[in-house]
């Protein structure tokens, strides 16, 4: 699997401060990236193989494996993600029903 992340110097500064370890090298990011936003939340932001394979597709023939779900419980939550996401240059893909014919609903954020 191949993941593109594109991030500008705030976030490269964020991740070598605080997501980068000596032995471990960047592999604690995971953890503190859904440490950041579970933090600013009241649902749910789930990262794990399963969650994002069911959010990978809709009723259309594209599948696509998004980098996080964020099952928000308050508008306070969307809130929250959004100025995170904001912070830091990540993409959001707002999902309904996952009904799409055509793919809108998967995508790479």
């Amino acid at each position: 699997m191949e993941i593109s992340i594109t991030a500008g110097r705030k976030v490269k500064d964020w991740i070598a401060d605080k997501g980068f370890d000596k032995f471990y090298g960047a592999r604690p990011l995971k953890r503190l990236l859904q440490k950041e936003i579970d933090n600013s939340i009241k649902g749910d932001f789930r990262i794990d193989d399963f969650t994002k394979k069911i959010y990978s597709t809709d009723a259309s023939m594209y599948e696509i494996e998004p980098i996080g779900v964020l099952l928000p419980k308050n508008s306070e939550d969307v809130k929250n993600c959004i100025e995170i996401a904001k912070e830091n240059n990540i993409s959001i893909l707002p999902r309904g029903g996952g009904t799409s014919l055509a793919g809108q609903t998967v995508g790479k954020s």
